[in-house]
């Protein structure tokens, strides 16, 4: 019985693989002759369009891209142009490799969990059938389980055997994963944003928020318990709310609507992510080992008398606080179903949700008085000093309008506006002389 054990995970992973290529070859025997599934519709359509341009060598338009990656049209032309343009071998290859997709799920489960759980694991994979449709489709999702998994698998090993071709493969998975999922990109980098930001070692956010609240500590007395403590308290929350949003956003069932279609961000906007993202994973190190950030604030600073370690009582006060948080997280968001709009709460939740009615005292207190206040000084000025000064024009305006009206242009107007005049200046003469 001993020398049979070596030979049992492979007789485990030829039991997966055979249950696998069973009912996928069943679901492909079953669908092959339907004209639903030789017809590619939607978003299927489109990549198989943009895959036959691909394969035919045409420029492809941009529309083709709104709402997908690159990468799955490319996997799908060149599959087009090494066994000819069929849309049923296509799916029949993708198939295949949905079959891989099981043996490394139990391949990766029996690492981590032991043989029970991955056997399990595995033919769940096997016979999966939404997966097993996915698969069986010219979508992307089928391919993006493959990717996914496989990078778990190659992330152990490379953890474990520090070797470079596991690296390198790492990367490679990684880098297509990225362009054939529209939004594996903004994953990976919020991903590694969120560890950082919850401070999991050895990420930026570990060498900092411990630091910040090791001095709140050192402070002393009253005031010092108080601001650790709240420091504590916020490394705990920081951890929950993140996860909650990584929850949120990346898991769980779909809460946008049918016509929405999720799609990669713009490189205006992943490449400032990736560049925050490298400086989450290696900025704290970077700075702190070795006491680079130290050394170089020392001459306008000082320097402390006893440089710290990277794991002091209060950074290990922080981790249990952050697991603490994650597993509430978990248990709050990352087990049930979260539903599209929020449920009603009671007056804790209500007011949290309002920032505490923050907003609503500043909209009473501040932003409501300065809006009356805005309008009367408007008012004022419109009505008053525009209103004087529009007076004032308007009446020359109108007076300059009406005088305009004396001068027709003709002389003997003018000759006899003269001699009316001379008339009354002779009136008045007489009339003061008698």
């Amino acid at each position: 019985m001993e020398g049979s054990k070596p030979n049992r995970p492979w007789r485990d992973i030829a039991l997966v693989a055979s249950v696998a290529l069973v009912a996928r070859a069943l679901y492909f025997a079953a669908r092959a002759s339907t004209d639903s599934f030789q017809l590619p519709i939607v978003d299927a359509g489109l990549f198989d369009k943009a895959a036959r341009a691909f394969a035919a060598g045409r420029p492809t338009s941009p529309d083709d891209w709104v709402f997908h990656g690159v990468g799955y049209p490319a996997i799908l032309g060149v599959i087009y142009t090494t066994f000819g343009p069929s849309v049923l071998f296509a799916k029949a290859l993708q198939l295949a490799f949905g079959v891989g997709t099981a043996v490394l799920t139990y391949v990766v489960a029996r690492d981590i969990f032991g043989r029970p759980t991955a056997l399990i694991a595995g033919l769940v994979v096997a016979v999966y059938a939404p997966l097993i449709f996915f698969e069986g489709e010219l979508l992307d999702a089928g391919w993006t389980a493959l990717f996914a998994i496989a990078l778990i698998f190659t992330t152990l090993k490379n953890a474990r055997t520090h070797r470079w071709q596991w690296a390198l493969a790492w990367g490679f998975i990684a880098g297509t994963a990225i362009l054939v999922r529209a939004t594996f990109l903004p994953y990976c980098l919020l991903v590694l944003g969120y560890l950082a930001i919850i401070g999991v070692p050895p990420l930026s956010g570990f060498f900092t928020k411990d630091a910040i609240i090791e001095a709140a500590f050192a402070k002393g007395g009253t005031s010092g318990a108080i601001l650790g403590g709240a420091a504590l308290l916020g490394a705990g929350i920081t951890a929950f709310y993140m996860t909650r949003v990584m929850f949120m956003t990346f898991f769980g069932e779909r809460r946008w609507a049918e016509s929405a279609h999720p799609h990669e961000a713009p490189p205006v906007m992943t490449s400032p992510m990736v560049i925050l993202a490298v400086g989450s994973v290696g900025a704290g190190g970077f700075l702190i080992l070795g006491n680079r950030f130290m050394n170089f604030l020392s001459p306008l600073v000082g320097a402390p008398p006893v440089s710290r370690g990277l794991f002091t009582t209060a950074g290990i006060a922080s981790l249990v606080l952050v697991v603490a948080g994650v597993a509430i997280a978990w248990a709050m968001y990352g087990r049930r179903p979260v539903p599209a709009v929020a449920p009603a709460g009671r007056f804790p939740v209500v007011a949290a949700r309002k920032d505490l009615y923050g907003d609503a005292f500043n909209e009473s207190v501040l932003m409501r008085p300065g809006q009356w206040l805005t309008r009367l000084s408007v008012y004022f000025d419109n009505r008053g000093v525009d209103g004087l000064v529009n007076t004032l024009a308007a009446t020359v305006g109108g007076s300059s309008g009406r005088m305009r009206r004396l001068q027709t242009g003709f002389v003997r107007s003018y000759a006899l506006s003269m001699f009316v005049g001379a008339v009354l200046l002779v009136g008045a003469l007489l009339l003061v002389r008698i």
